[in-house]
């Protein structure tokens, strides 16, 4: 009744996906989306395969607990520790996704996770079987993190949408089926049975999927040495010192360089906002209503206030010297703030360029400055 129930429900869907189609419809599309992907096939597989891994501790944890010596009240202490464990990855696998080789950390990640299950067949001591879990919850966020950066870098924008969606039906459906399949496996082999079939059964599926991850380790790796002058440029500027490793790289890829020569309006006062620049080299001035305000030079940035407010441009930019600039489109910038958190120097510095320009506009409290436009 409830995996019908799920299948009834209406989501709104990332990336291309369509806003408001059901379950079943991305399903149907993702399987499309992944007819001539065999790499994001893969790494679909492996979050089901890690989700699968969650699904059978779920049917397992009581018996578990049982063993531990803390009865059918030790449930929640284990799952417990898989939580701490999550907690502990989770700022280890933003740092481990900018390796440009993630196969070998993807199947090490199953392996953490499903290795701890093994090992609980001569656990007899609550801690013992904790901290195994808390080794169990690491291994599955690594996997769940590193596998989505790993599509995110390897399949193309307008298909990714249709594979998250996929996935997510994915990651359910292996969660349900694993719960129902180890519930026979206890039932027929017992629970040490069950334990050492997680153990070792789901490490060597891993081992079987790591050639396609190694390929697509190999063409990511020769993408990311092309792009690691725009990553590292971004990844300095306050305006993205929120963003996840991830975010960089899609930004970074989305990005395109602008050269100008001197005494060109790049934007003017009064435009639709339709997206953010950055200067990599030259000079601009800010002018506000014919009156000049400012320079801007390397490392500073400017648009963002009419993409963040929605309102037209509030002053206008010129170049004063020959100048190479970045455009990142207002749909690519919005969608990186929607997946991270707007950094507080951002929402300063536009709050204080528009308290500026536009007082009337402003609201909130304004703090320390930097941006324009």
């Amino acid at each position: 009744m409830a995996a019908l129930f799920v299948f009834r429900l209406d989501v709104r869907s990332r990336g291309e996906a369509e806003e408001g189609e059901s379950v079943v419809k991305a399903f149907t599309n993702g399987l499309s989306a992944l007819r001539a992907e065999r790499v994001a096939t893969v790494l679909v597989l492996f979050c089901a395969l890690d989700s699968a891994v969650y699904g059978a501790s779920t049917v397992l944890y009581v018996p578990i607990s049982q063993q531990l010596g803390t009865g059918n009240d030790g449930y929640g202490y284990l799952l417990a520790g898989s939580a701490l464990g999550g907690v502990i990855a989770a700022g280890l696998a933003n740092r481990l996704s900018a390796s440009s080789r993630l196969a070998p950390i993807i199947v090490g990640g199953i392996v953490l996770q499903a290795a701890p299950f093994a090992l609980t067949v001569w656990a007899h001591s609550p801690p013992v079987g904790f901290v195994l879990q808390v080794v169990a919850g690491i291994g599955m966020i690594l996997v769940d993190v590193l596998a989505i950066t790993a599509l995110q870098r390897d399949i193309a924008k307008g298909v990714l949408g249709r594979v998250l969606s996929l996935l997510d039906v994915a990651v359910l459906g292996a969660i349900l089926l694993s719960s129902f399949l180890f519930a026979f496996v206890f039932a027929a082999l017992d629970l040490h049975g069950a334990l050492l079939v997680i153990g070792v059964g789901f490490p060597a599926a891993a081992l079987l999927g790591i050639r396609p991850l190694l390929r697509a380790d190999r063409q990511s790796a020769a993408a990311l040495r092309e792009l690691e002058p725009k990553i590292a440029l971004l990844q300095v500027l306050d305006l993205f010192a929120a963003a996840a490793r991830p975010v960089i790289e899609r930004l970074a890829r989305t990005v395109e360089q602008v050269e100008q020569p001197a005494d060109v309006f790049v934007i003017r006062e009064g435009d639709a906002p339709d997206a953010l620049w950055i200067i990599v080299e030259g000079e601009v001035e800010v002018t506000i209503d014919g009156n000049f305000v400012r320079t801007m030079g390397p490392r500073s940035y400017f648009g963002e206030i009419g993409l963040l407010r929605d309102i037209p441009r509030t002053a206008t930019i010129r170049t004063t010297e020959p100048c190479v600039l970045w455009r990142l489109s207002g749909d690519d910038f919005l969608e990186a703030l929607q997946t991270s958190t707007p950094s507080a120097s951002l929402l300063a510095v536009s709050t204080r360029r528009l308290a500026r320009t536009h007082p009337h506009l402003v609201v909130d409290e304004v703090q320390e400055p930097t941006s324009a436009a």
